[in-house]
């Protein structure tokens, strides 16, 4: 089955968020990465999908990843465990310091080697809400609804699309027969205020 073609808005957050990783991810490299004989796809694989745990804990509120059986007989494992165990909170600082705005998870990564050199191939999850952030006391109403889709320039197809939910359900929001819940209200905020974020980025980019 072929795979569905990415919108630009869609090709631009995985493009963007890749970069996003491999930044937080750069102080680190020396700690994983060797390309003294070639370029080091699997050590840059490691430091990324760390730096994904990383991503994703800062998005729930976390500040470290916590580390197990950082014991091992080989020495050179057991270095790399407890610098790994170092590296944690310190990766999750530079998310929260560098990126604040992004809420979008990371499901997977690795690296792949194109011509212009080695780089990340991710898979993106959905928005993830602060748990810090409050939660509205009763669920969006319908022209609430429609005024944050239509702040972000999308159509109802897309803005469903985008929010991983059946047209038919959000046009049930927009009509009045049906409502979110609280928790969906929070959801559709915040990712309102992603893509309405991510259109202005993109603007820039599609600019300079």
């Amino acid at each position: 089955m072929a795979a569905k073609k990415k919108s630009p808005l869609e090709s631009a957050r995985i493009e963007r968020i890749g970069k996003a990783l491999v930044d937080i991810c750069s102080p680190f490299e020396s700690d994983y990465i060797d390309d003294s004989e070639e370029s080091d796809t699997y050590g840059r694989t490691i430091l990324w999908r760390l730096g994904m745990l990383a991503w994703n804990a800062a998005l729930m509120g976390y500040t470290d990843v916590p580390m197990h059986n950082l014991e091992d007989p080989d020495p050179e494992r057991e270095r790399l465990f407890r610098k790994t165990a170092e590296n944690m909170p310190r990766l999750v600082q530079r998310k929260n310091e560098l990126y604040p705005q992004i809420h979008f998870a990371i499901d997977s990564v690795r690296c792949v080697l194109l011509k212009k050199g080695p780089h990340p191939r991710i898979s993106l999850g959905t928005i993830i809400c602060s748990p810090k952030d409050t939660l509205p006391k009763s669920g969006l109403s319908p022209k609430e609804i429609i005024s944050i889709r239509e702040s972000t320039g999308l159509t109802s197809a897309e803005f469903a699309k985008q929010l991983g939910i059946a047209a038919k359900r959000l046009s049930a929001w927009e009509c009045g027969k049906e409502k979110p819940g609280v928790l969906e209200s929070k959801y559709i905020r915040e990712f309102g205020k992603e893509i309405c974020w991510e259109q202005t980025e993109l603007a820039k980019e599609q600019n300079d």
